[in-house]
């Protein structure tokens, strides 16, 4: 059984298109997103990925 890793992704509203990048080369990494939280300023993305002990 692997261990859960955790890593949040920000940025500011306006720059969205770096933010949609970013997640994708994670998922594409094997992270899944878990969540998301919008403010009038940030956005946030929650995403987790099982690991195997001590490895990537």
């Amino acid at each position: 059984m692997g261990v859960w890793k955790a890593k949040v992704v920000s940025s500011k509203r306006n720059e969205f298109k770096g933010f949609e990048i970013e997640i994708a080369q994670l998922l594409n990494a094997g992270w899944t997103v878990i969540g998301y939280s919008f403010s009038d300023r940030f956005q946030h993305a929650l995403l987790k990925k099982e690991t195997k002990e001590g490895k990537d």
